[in-house]
Protein backbone atom coordinates (compact mmCIF):
# COMPACT_ATOMS: atom_id res chain seq x y z
CA UNK A 1 0.00 0.00 0.00
CA UNK A 2 1.42 3.35 -1.07
CA UNK A 3 0.02 6.72 -0.12
CA UNK A 4 1.18 10.29 0.44
CA UNK A 5 4.52 11.27 -1.04
CA UNK A 6 5.31 7.70 -2.05
CA UNK A 7 2.12 7.43 -4.11
CA UNK A 8 2.75 10.82 -5.73
CA UNK A 9 6.25 9.74 -6.72
CA UNK A 10 4.94 6.52 -8.29
CA UNK A 11 2.42 8.51 -10.33
CA UNK A 12 5.36 10.45 -11.80
CA UNK A 13 7.48 7.32 -12.43
CA UNK A 14 7.48 6.46 -16.15
CA UNK A 15 8.48 2.86 -15.48
CA UNK A 16 5.53 2.38 -13.09
CA UNK A 17 3.11 3.99 -15.56
CA UNK A 18 4.39 1.68 -18.31
CA UNK A 19 3.86 -1.36 -16.06
CA UNK A 20 0.37 -0.08 -15.19
CA UNK A 21 -0.40 0.27 -18.88
CA UNK A 22 0.72 -3.32 -19.56
CA UNK A 23 -1.41 -4.62 -16.68
CA UNK A 24 -4.42 -2.69 -17.94
CA UNK A 25 -4.03 -4.24 -21.40
CA UNK A 26 -3.89 -7.75 -19.88
CA UNK A 27 -6.82 -7.44 -17.43
CA UNK A 28 -10.09 -9.01 -18.55
CA UNK A 29 -12.94 -6.52 -18.44
CA UNK A 30 -10.78 -3.44 -17.85
CA UNK A 31 -12.27 -0.15 -19.03
CA UNK A 32 -10.83 3.28 -19.79
CA UNK A 33 -11.68 4.28 -16.22
CA UNK A 34 -8.87 2.07 -14.88
CA UNK A 35 -6.26 3.32 -17.36
CA UNK A 36 -3.27 5.34 -16.10
CA UNK A 37 -4.25 8.20 -18.42
CA UNK A 38 -7.78 8.60 -17.04
CA UNK A 39 -6.87 7.98 -13.40
CA UNK A 40 -3.81 10.22 -13.64
CA UNK A 41 -5.84 13.15 -14.97
CA UNK A 42 -8.42 12.62 -12.22
CA UNK A 43 -5.80 12.48 -9.46
CA UNK A 44 -4.18 15.70 -10.70
CA UNK A 45 -7.45 17.67 -10.84
CA UNK A 46 -8.90 16.45 -7.54
CA UNK A 47 -5.72 16.41 -5.48
CA UNK A 48 -6.92 19.19 -3.15
CA UNK A 49 -9.60 16.87 -1.77
CA UNK A 50 -8.45 13.34 -2.57
CA UNK A 51 -5.09 11.79 -1.72
CA UNK A 52 -4.03 8.81 -3.87
CA UNK A 53 -3.79 5.34 -2.35
CA UNK A 54 -2.17 2.68 -4.54
CA UNK A 55 -2.47 -0.97 -3.48
CA UNK A 56 -0.52 -3.39 -5.62
CA UNK A 57 1.14 -6.76 -5.96
CA UNK A 58 4.44 -7.28 -7.77
CA UNK A 59 6.13 -10.43 -8.96
CA UNK A 60 9.61 -11.52 -7.94
CA UNK A 61 10.87 -9.83 -11.09
CA UNK A 62 9.23 -6.54 -10.06
CA UNK A 63 6.49 -6.74 -12.68
CA UNK A 64 3.09 -5.36 -11.66
CA UNK A 65 0.60 -8.22 -11.14
CA UNK A 66 -2.39 -6.38 -9.63
CA UNK A 67 -3.38 -2.79 -8.82
CA UNK A 68 -6.21 -1.04 -7.00
CA UNK A 69 -6.28 2.74 -7.27
CA UNK A 70 -8.13 4.47 -4.45
CA UNK A 71 -8.53 7.99 -3.12
CA UNK A 72 -8.78 9.09 0.50
CA UNK A 73 -11.21 11.96 0.98
CA UNK A 74 -9.28 14.27 3.26
CA UNK A 75 -12.42 16.21 4.22
CA UNK A 76 -14.77 13.34 4.98
CA UNK A 77 -12.16 10.75 5.96
CA UNK A 78 -13.71 8.18 3.61
CA UNK A 79 -12.23 6.02 0.89
CA UNK A 80 -13.46 5.88 -2.72
CA UNK A 81 -12.29 4.28 -5.94
CA UNK A 82 -10.14 6.67 -7.96
CA UNK A 83 -12.23 8.52 -10.50
CA UNK A 84 -15.16 8.89 -8.10
CA UNK A 85 -18.42 9.78 -9.81
CA UNK A 86 -16.47 10.66 -12.97
CA UNK A 87 -15.72 6.94 -13.47
CA UNK A 88 -18.83 5.09 -14.66
CA UNK A 89 -17.16 1.71 -14.10
CA UNK A 90 -14.86 0.98 -11.18
CA UNK A 91 -12.68 -2.06 -10.63
CA UNK A 92 -9.16 -3.23 -9.90
CA UNK A 93 -6.61 -4.58 -12.37
CA UNK A 94 -5.15 -8.05 -12.04
CA UNK A 95 -3.61 -10.74 -14.18
CA UNK A 96 -5.91 -13.74 -14.58
CA UNK A 97 -3.90 -15.83 -12.10
CA UNK A 98 -4.21 -13.09 -9.46
CA UNK A 99 -7.79 -11.89 -9.93
CA UNK A 100 -9.44 -14.04 -7.23
CA UNK A 101 -7.02 -13.50 -4.36
CA UNK A 102 -5.95 -9.89 -4.80
CA UNK A 103 -9.06 -7.99 -3.72
CA UNK A 104 -9.47 -10.10 -0.56
CA UNK A 105 -5.86 -9.36 0.46
CA UNK A 106 -6.24 -5.69 -0.45
CA UNK A 107 -9.43 -5.37 1.61
CA UNK A 108 -7.71 -6.98 4.57
CA UNK A 109 -4.91 -4.41 4.35
CA UNK A 110 -7.40 -1.53 4.06
CA UNK A 111 -9.38 -2.69 7.11
CA UNK A 112 -6.20 -2.80 9.17
CA UNK A 113 -5.53 0.81 8.19
CA UNK A 114 -9.15 2.08 8.40
CA UNK A 115 -11.09 -0.38 10.62
CA UNK A 116 -14.51 1.23 10.12
CA UNK A 117 -14.34 2.08 6.41
CA UNK A 118 -16.60 0.87 3.62
CA UNK A 119 -15.87 0.89 -0.10
CA UNK A 120 -18.24 0.83 -3.08
CA UNK A 121 -17.51 -0.02 -6.71
CA UNK A 122 -20.00 1.73 -9.08
CA UNK A 123 -20.04 -0.45 -11.23
CA UNK A 124 -17.95 -3.52 -11.91
CA UNK A 125 -17.71 -3.85 -15.72
CA UNK A 126 -20.02 -6.55 -17.15
CA UNK A 127 -17.13 -8.63 -18.49
CA UNK A 128 -15.21 -8.44 -15.21
CA UNK A 129 -14.56 -11.98 -13.85
CA UNK A 130 -17.22 -12.86 -11.25
CA UNK A 131 -14.79 -15.02 -9.33
CA UNK A 132 -12.57 -12.01 -8.68
CA UNK A 133 -14.82 -10.75 -5.89
CA UNK A 134 -16.35 -14.01 -4.62
CA UNK A 135 -13.28 -15.26 -2.71
CA UNK A 136 -14.00 -17.10 0.57
CA UNK A 137 -12.34 -14.44 2.82
CA UNK A 138 -14.90 -11.88 1.62
CA UNK A 139 -17.99 -13.90 2.56
CA UNK A 140 -20.20 -11.84 4.85
CA UNK A 141 -18.30 -8.65 4.00
CA UNK A 142 -19.69 -7.83 0.55
CA UNK A 143 -23.05 -6.84 -0.90
CA UNK A 144 -23.33 -7.29 -4.66
CA UNK A 145 -26.34 -5.75 -6.41
CA UNK A 146 -27.26 -6.39 -10.04
CA UNK A 147 -28.03 -3.36 -12.22
CA UNK A 148 -29.49 -3.61 -15.72
CA UNK A 149 -27.50 -1.79 -18.41
CA UNK A 150 -29.15 -0.58 -21.64
CA UNK A 151 -27.08 -0.67 -24.82
CA UNK A 152 -27.47 0.71 -28.32
CA UNK A 153 -25.92 -1.52 -30.96
CA UNK A 154 -24.30 0.61 -33.66
CA UNK A 155 -25.49 -1.28 -36.72
CA UNK A 156 -25.23 1.13 -39.68
CA UNK A 157 -28.25 -0.29 -41.50
CA UNK A 158 -30.44 0.02 -38.40
CA UNK A 159 -29.33 3.59 -37.72
CA UNK A 160 -29.98 4.58 -41.34
CA UNK A 161 -33.38 2.94 -41.22
CA UNK A 162 -34.31 5.09 -38.22
CA UNK A 163 -33.09 8.26 -39.91
CA UNK A 164 -35.10 7.43 -43.03
CA UNK A 165 -38.37 7.23 -41.12
CA UNK A 166 -40.80 9.87 -42.32
CA UNK A 167 -41.10 11.60 -38.94
CA UNK A 168 -37.34 11.85 -38.42
CA UNK A 169 -36.70 13.04 -41.98
CA UNK A 170 -39.37 15.69 -41.52
CA UNK A 171 -37.82 16.91 -38.28
CA UNK A 172 -34.37 17.08 -39.83
CA UNK A 173 -35.70 19.01 -42.80
CA UNK A 174 -37.48 21.52 -40.57
CA UNK A 175 -34.34 21.93 -38.49
CA UNK A 176 -32.27 22.47 -41.62
CA UNK A 177 -34.50 25.42 -42.58
CA UNK A 178 -33.05 27.24 -39.56
CA UNK A 179 -29.48 26.72 -40.78
CA UNK A 180 -26.90 24.08 -41.63
CA UNK A 181 -27.25 21.03 -39.34
CA UNK A 182 -23.76 19.82 -38.48
CA UNK A 183 -22.47 17.15 -36.10
CA UNK A 184 -18.75 17.62 -35.51
CA UNK A 185 -16.26 15.64 -33.46
CA UNK A 186 -13.91 17.79 -31.38
CA UNK A 187 -10.44 16.37 -30.72
CA UNK A 188 -8.81 18.89 -28.37
CA UNK A 189 -9.49 21.15 -25.42
CA UNK A 190 -9.03 24.15 -27.70
CA UNK A 191 -11.81 22.91 -29.97
CA UNK A 192 -14.11 22.10 -27.05
CA UNK A 193 -13.60 25.27 -25.01
CA UNK A 194 -15.74 27.67 -27.14
CA UNK A 195 -18.73 25.34 -26.75
CA UNK A 196 -18.24 24.38 -23.12
CA UNK A 197 -20.30 27.13 -21.46
CA UNK A 198 -23.32 26.13 -23.54
CA UNK A 199 -22.78 22.44 -22.77
CA UNK A 200 -22.45 23.07 -19.03
CA UNK A 201 -25.55 25.28 -18.92
CA UNK A 202 -27.82 22.86 -20.74
CA UNK A 203 -26.47 19.79 -18.96
CA UNK A 204 -26.94 21.31 -15.50
CA UNK A 205 -30.40 22.59 -16.45
CA UNK A 206 -31.52 19.12 -17.45
CA UNK A 207 -29.90 17.40 -14.46
CA UNK A 208 -31.31 19.97 -12.08
CA UNK A 209 -34.81 19.55 -13.50
CA UNK A 210 -34.79 15.75 -13.42
CA UNK A 211 -32.43 14.84 -10.55
CA UNK A 212 -32.18 18.04 -8.48
CA UNK A 213 -28.43 18.09 -9.14
CA UNK A 214 -26.29 20.57 -11.09
CA UNK A 215 -23.00 18.65 -11.43
CA UNK A 216 -20.81 21.35 -12.99
CA UNK A 217 -22.15 23.99 -10.63
CA UNK A 218 -21.34 21.93 -7.53
CA UNK A 219 -18.01 20.49 -8.75
CA UNK A 220 -15.42 23.22 -9.27
CA UNK A 221 -12.99 20.84 -11.01
CA UNK A 222 -15.40 19.14 -13.40
CA UNK A 223 -14.87 21.58 -16.27
CA UNK A 224 -11.06 21.55 -16.09
CA UNK A 225 -11.07 17.77 -15.73
CA UNK A 226 -13.06 17.30 -18.95
CA UNK A 227 -10.96 19.82 -20.84
CA UNK A 228 -7.81 17.94 -19.78
CA UNK A 229 -9.31 14.64 -20.95
CA UNK A 230 -10.27 16.25 -24.25
CA UNK A 231 -6.55 16.43 -25.03
CA UNK A 232 -6.72 12.62 -25.27
CA UNK A 233 -9.14 11.88 -28.15
CA UNK A 234 -8.36 8.19 -27.73
CA UNK A 235 -9.96 8.44 -24.25
CA UNK A 236 -12.77 10.91 -24.81
CA UNK A 237 -15.27 11.20 -27.65
CA UNK A 238 -16.70 14.73 -27.95
CA UNK A 239 -19.33 15.84 -30.45
CA UNK A 240 -21.32 19.06 -30.89
CA UNK A 241 -24.47 19.37 -32.97
CA UNK A 242 -24.97 22.89 -34.30
CA UNK A 243 -27.74 24.54 -36.33
CA UNK A 244 -26.63 27.52 -38.35
CA UNK A 245 -23.48 27.68 -36.23
CA UNK A 246 -25.46 27.83 -32.96
CA UNK A 247 -25.35 25.23 -30.20
CA UNK A 248 -28.10 22.61 -30.39
CA UNK A 249 -26.70 19.57 -28.57
CA UNK A 250 -23.50 17.88 -27.41
CA UNK A 251 -22.17 14.63 -26.00
CA UNK A 252 -18.95 13.93 -24.10
CA UNK A 253 -18.28 10.25 -23.45
CA UNK A 254 -15.33 8.06 -22.54
CA UNK A 255 -14.05 5.35 -24.90
CA UNK A 256 -13.30 1.71 -24.07
CA UNK A 257 -12.12 -0.22 -27.13
CA UNK A 258 -15.08 -0.26 -29.58
CA UNK A 259 -17.56 1.18 -27.05
CA UNK A 260 -18.44 4.79 -26.24
CA UNK A 261 -19.96 5.32 -22.80
CA UNK A 262 -22.75 7.82 -22.26
CA UNK A 263 -21.33 10.76 -20.30
CA UNK A 264 -22.27 14.42 -20.41
CA UNK A 265 -25.20 14.77 -22.81
CA UNK A 266 -27.08 18.02 -23.36
CA UNK A 267 -29.43 19.66 -25.82
CA UNK A 268 -31.03 23.06 -26.08
CA UNK A 269 -34.74 23.27 -25.21
CA UNK A 270 -35.01 26.07 -27.78
CA UNK A 271 -35.06 23.36 -30.49
CA UNK A 272 -37.48 21.07 -28.66
CA UNK A 273 -40.20 21.32 -31.34
CA UNK A 274 -37.76 19.62 -33.72
CA UNK A 275 -37.01 16.79 -31.23
CA UNK A 276 -33.36 17.77 -31.25
CA UNK A 277 -32.53 15.35 -28.42
CA UNK A 278 -33.75 12.39 -30.46
CA UNK A 279 -32.05 13.61 -33.64
CA UNK A 280 -28.81 14.13 -31.73
CA UNK A 281 -28.74 10.49 -30.61
CA UNK A 282 -29.53 9.17 -34.09
CA UNK A 283 -26.91 11.38 -35.75
CA UNK A 284 -24.40 10.48 -33.03
CA UNK A 285 -25.10 6.77 -33.57
CA UNK A 286 -24.50 7.20 -37.32
CA UNK A 287 -21.26 9.06 -36.60
CA UNK A 288 -20.01 6.44 -34.13
CA UNK A 289 -20.82 3.59 -36.51
CA UNK A 290 -18.95 5.42 -39.25
CA UNK A 291 -15.89 5.59 -37.00
CA UNK A 292 -16.03 1.84 -36.36
CA UNK A 293 -17.53 1.78 -32.88
CA UNK A 294 -19.81 -1.19 -32.18
CA UNK A 295 -21.74 -0.15 -29.06
CA UNK A 296 -23.08 3.00 -27.44
CA UNK A 297 -23.31 2.21 -23.72
CA UNK A 298 -26.33 4.06 -22.31
CA UNK A 299 -25.17 3.19 -18.74
CA UNK A 300 -27.29 1.94 -15.81
CA UNK A 301 -30.09 4.20 -14.60
CA UNK A 302 -33.84 4.64 -14.67
CA UNK A 303 -34.04 7.48 -17.21
CA UNK A 304 -37.00 6.44 -19.41
CA UNK A 305 -35.43 7.78 -22.62
CA UNK A 306 -32.64 5.19 -22.42
CA UNK A 307 -35.07 2.33 -22.90
CA UNK A 308 -36.50 3.99 -26.00
CA UNK A 309 -33.09 3.79 -27.69
CA UNK A 310 -31.78 0.54 -26.20
CA UNK A 311 -31.86 -2.57 -28.37
CA UNK A 312 -29.80 -4.79 -26.05
CA UNK A 313 -29.10 -5.18 -22.33
CA UNK A 314 -26.64 -6.79 -19.97
CA UNK A 315 -25.94 -6.68 -16.23
CA UNK A 316 -23.35 -4.86 -14.16
CA UNK A 317 -22.60 -5.26 -10.47
CA UNK A 318 -22.59 -2.61 -7.79
CA UNK A 319 -20.28 -4.01 -5.11
CA UNK A 320 -20.24 -2.71 -1.54
CA UNK A 321 -17.54 -3.90 0.86
CA UNK A 322 -17.88 -3.69 4.66
CA UNK A 323 -15.36 -3.89 7.51
CA UNK A 324 -17.34 -6.65 9.29
CA UNK A 325 -20.53 -8.69 9.02
CA UNK A 326 -22.49 -6.52 11.47
CA UNK A 327 -21.75 -3.35 9.49
CA UNK A 328 -23.07 -5.13 6.41
CA UNK A 329 -26.32 -6.14 8.14
CA UNK A 330 -26.92 -2.62 9.48
CA UNK A 331 -26.32 -1.02 6.07
CA UNK A 332 -28.45 -3.50 4.12
CA UNK A 333 -31.58 -3.36 6.29
CA UNK A 334 -32.92 0.06 5.12
CA UNK A 335 -32.20 -0.77 1.46
CA UNK A 336 -34.01 -4.09 1.74
CA UNK A 337 -37.09 -2.33 3.13
CA UNK A 338 -36.94 0.22 0.30
CA UNK A 339 -36.60 -2.54 -2.31
CA UNK A 340 -39.61 -4.32 -0.80
CA UNK A 341 -41.66 -1.11 -1.01
CA UNK A 342 -40.63 -0.60 -4.66
CA UNK A 343 -41.62 -4.16 -5.55
CA UNK A 344 -44.99 -3.68 -3.85
CA UNK A 345 -45.50 -0.42 -5.74
CA UNK A 346 -44.62 -2.13 -9.00
CA UNK A 347 -47.27 -4.79 -8.41
CA UNK A 348 -49.96 -2.10 -8.41
CA UNK A 349 -48.45 -0.23 -11.36
CA UNK A 350 -46.67 2.58 -9.54
CA UNK A 351 -43.42 3.30 -11.40
CA UNK A 352 -40.73 5.96 -10.69
CA UNK A 353 -41.80 7.79 -13.86
CA UNK A 354 -45.42 7.91 -12.69
CA UNK A 355 -44.34 9.23 -9.30
CA UNK A 356 -42.39 12.02 -11.03
CA UNK A 357 -45.41 12.90 -13.17
CA UNK A 358 -47.70 12.95 -10.15
CA UNK A 359 -45.27 15.26 -8.40
CA UNK A 360 -45.28 17.60 -11.38
CA UNK A 361 -49.07 17.39 -11.59
CA UNK A 362 -49.48 18.23 -7.91
CA UNK A 363 -47.25 21.25 -8.36
CA UNK A 364 -49.23 22.40 -11.39
CA UNK A 365 -52.45 22.08 -9.45
CA UNK A 366 -51.01 24.24 -6.70
CA UNK A 367 -50.06 26.88 -9.26
CA UNK A 368 -53.53 26.75 -10.78
CA UNK A 369 -55.11 27.76 -7.47
CA UNK A 370 -52.97 30.89 -7.16
CA UNK A 371 -55.15 33.99 -7.33
CA UNK A 372 -53.95 36.26 -10.13
CA UNK A 373 -55.16 39.35 -11.94
CA UNK A 374 -54.60 40.55 -15.49
CA UNK A 375 -53.67 43.97 -16.82
CA UNK A 376 -53.74 45.00 -20.46
CA UNK A 377 -52.26 47.75 -22.61
CA UNK A 378 -52.49 48.46 -26.34
CA UNK A 379 -49.42 50.68 -26.42
CA UNK A 380 -45.76 49.79 -26.09
CA UNK A 381 -44.15 50.82 -22.81
CA UNK A 382 -41.52 53.55 -23.01
CA UNK A 383 -39.01 53.85 -20.18
CA UNK A 384 -35.95 56.01 -19.62
CA UNK A 385 -34.20 53.44 -17.42
CA UNK A 386 -31.40 51.49 -19.07
CA UNK A 387 -32.50 47.92 -19.74
CA UNK A 388 -30.38 45.36 -17.88
CA UNK A 389 -32.52 42.34 -18.71
CA UNK A 390 -31.42 39.41 -20.84
CA UNK A 391 -33.64 37.37 -23.15
CA UNK A 392 -33.37 33.57 -23.20
CA UNK A 393 -30.11 33.54 -21.23
CA UNK A 394 -30.58 30.04 -19.83
CA UNK A 395 -27.45 30.16 -17.66
CA UNK A 396 -29.19 32.69 -15.40
CA UNK A 397 -31.65 29.99 -14.31
CA UNK A 398 -28.82 28.13 -12.57
CA UNK A 399 -27.79 31.11 -10.44
CA UNK A 400 -28.87 31.28 -6.80
CA UNK A 401 -31.51 33.96 -6.08
CA UNK A 402 -30.25 37.28 -4.68
CA UNK A 403 -32.86 36.94 -1.95
CA UNK A 404 -34.18 33.81 -0.33
CA UNK A 405 -36.80 32.23 -2.56
CA UNK A 406 -39.66 29.91 -1.67
CA UNK A 407 -39.29 27.90 -4.87
CA UNK A 408 -37.67 24.48 -4.87
CA UNK A 409 -34.79 24.41 -7.34
CA UNK A 410 -35.80 21.16 -9.00
CA UNK A 411 -39.36 22.30 -9.69
CA UNK A 412 -38.16 25.75 -10.75
CA UNK A 413 -35.78 24.22 -13.33
CA UNK A 414 -38.33 21.62 -14.41
CA UNK A 415 -40.93 24.33 -15.07
CA UNK A 416 -38.32 26.44 -16.88
CA UNK A 417 -37.30 23.53 -19.14
CA UNK A 418 -40.92 22.83 -20.05
CA UNK A 419 -41.60 26.49 -20.83
CA UNK A 420 -38.53 26.82 -23.03
CA UNK A 421 -39.51 23.65 -24.87
CA UNK A 422 -42.99 25.11 -25.42
CA UNK A 423 -41.52 28.19 -27.07
CA UNK A 424 -41.86 30.65 -24.20
CA UNK A 425 -39.27 33.40 -23.81
CA UNK A 426 -37.25 33.92 -20.65
CA UNK A 427 -36.46 37.38 -19.26
CA UNK A 428 -33.89 37.60 -16.48
CA UNK A 429 -31.60 39.99 -14.67
CA UNK A 430 -28.48 38.86 -12.83
CA UNK A 431 -25.72 40.59 -10.92
CA UNK A 432 -22.66 39.35 -8.99
CA UNK A 433 -23.55 35.73 -9.73
CA UNK A 434 -27.09 36.05 -8.33
CA UNK A 435 -30.50 35.93 -10.02
CA UNK A 436 -32.36 39.20 -9.43
CA UNK A 437 -35.41 38.82 -11.65
CA UNK A 438 -37.16 36.20 -13.77
CA UNK A 439 -40.33 36.31 -15.91
CA UNK A 440 -41.84 34.52 -18.89
CA UNK A 441 -43.45 35.72 -22.11
CA UNK A 442 -45.57 33.86 -24.64
CA UNK A 443 -48.10 34.59 -27.40
CA UNK A 444 -51.74 34.72 -26.38
CA UNK A 445 -55.09 35.85 -27.72
CA UNK A 446 -57.43 38.35 -26.15
CA UNK A 447 -60.57 39.74 -27.79
CA UNK A 448 -59.55 37.95 -31.01
CA UNK A 449 -56.34 39.96 -31.10
CA UNK A 450 -52.76 38.68 -31.00
CA UNK A 451 -50.98 39.79 -27.87
CA UNK A 452 -47.95 39.05 -25.71
CA UNK A 453 -48.56 37.61 -22.27
CA UNK A 454 -45.99 38.27 -19.53
CA UNK A 455 -46.50 35.95 -16.57
CA UNK A 456 -44.88 34.27 -13.57
CA UNK A 457 -42.97 37.41 -12.66
CA UNK A 458 -40.52 36.67 -9.84
CA UNK A 459 -38.34 39.30 -8.22
CA UNK A 460 -35.42 38.51 -5.95
CA UNK A 461 -34.27 42.11 -5.57
CA UNK A 462 -35.43 45.27 -3.82
CA UNK A 463 -35.44 47.02 -7.20
CA UNK A 464 -37.96 44.61 -8.74
CA UNK A 465 -40.26 47.45 -9.87
CA UNK A 466 -37.55 48.95 -12.10
CA UNK A 467 -36.69 45.55 -13.58
CA UNK A 468 -40.36 44.83 -14.15
CA UNK A 469 -40.79 48.12 -16.03
CA UNK A 470 -37.73 47.38 -18.16
CA UNK A 471 -39.19 43.97 -18.98
CA UNK A 472 -42.46 45.56 -20.13
CA UNK A 473 -40.52 47.91 -22.41
CA UNK A 474 -38.95 44.93 -24.20
CA UNK A 475 -42.35 43.58 -25.28
CA UNK A 476 -44.47 44.51 -28.26
CA UNK A 477 -48.01 45.78 -27.74
CA UNK A 478 -50.70 44.77 -27.19
CA UNK A 479 -49.63 43.43 -23.80
CA UNK A 480 -51.30 41.29 -21.19
CA UNK A 481 -49.59 41.01 -17.82
CA UNK A 482 -50.44 38.42 -15.19
CA UNK A 483 -49.45 39.26 -11.61
CA UNK A 484 -50.42 37.70 -8.28
CA UNK A 485 -53.34 39.39 -6.62
CA UNK A 486 -51.89 41.37 -3.75
CA UNK A 487 -48.63 42.21 -5.54
CA UNK A 488 -49.33 45.92 -4.99
CA UNK A 489 -45.84 46.97 -6.05
CA UNK A 490 -46.27 45.43 -9.53
CA UNK A 491 -49.87 46.62 -9.81
CA UNK A 492 -48.67 50.12 -8.98
CA UNK A 493 -46.19 50.04 -11.87
CA UNK A 494 -48.89 48.84 -14.27
CA UNK A 495 -51.33 51.50 -13.11
CA UNK A 496 -48.72 54.25 -13.52
CA UNK A 497 -47.93 53.08 -17.07
CA UNK A 498 -51.58 53.22 -18.11
CA UNK A 499 -52.46 49.53 -18.04
CA UNK A 500 -56.08 48.63 -17.40
CA UNK A 501 -57.23 45.90 -15.07
CA UNK A 502 -58.99 43.06 -16.92
CA UNK A 503 -61.57 40.68 -15.51
CA UNK A 504 -60.88 37.83 -17.90
CA UNK A 505 -57.65 35.93 -18.41
CA UNK A 506 -56.02 35.50 -21.82
CA UNK A 507 -56.19 32.47 -24.06
CA UNK A 508 -52.73 31.04 -24.62
CA UNK A 509 -51.81 30.31 -28.21
CA UNK A 510 -49.21 27.95 -29.60
CA UNK A 511 -45.88 29.74 -29.90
Amino acid sequence: MHDGTQAQQLLQDTAFIAAWRRLHANTAGATVFQSPEFVGVWYSHYRDQFAPWLIMQRGTDGELLALLTLAHDQRAGTLIVAGGHQAEYQAWLARSDRSEGFIAQAWHAIRKRLPATTLTFHYLPPTFPRGAWMAAPLRGLIEPSVRRRPLMQLLPERVEESLRKKSNKSKLNRLAKLGEVRLERLRSAQALDPWFDEIVTHYDLRQGATHDSCPFQTDAQKRAFHLALAEHPELLHVTVLSVGGKFAAAHIGAITNDTVHLGVIAHSPLYAEHSVGKLQLLLLARHLAGEGFKTFDLTPGDDPWKERFADAHDDVIELRMYPNAMARVRAMAPRQLLALAKRAAGVVGITPDRVRRWGAGAHSADLATDVVEWWTSKTTVATKSVATLARNTIAHLLLPPAKTSAHARRQFLSDASARLENGEHLYTAACDGKLRYCAWGKPSAAAQESATLLHDVQGFDDDVETLFEQNLALLTAPLIVEVPKGATNLAGVLNRLGFERSTNGPTTRSA
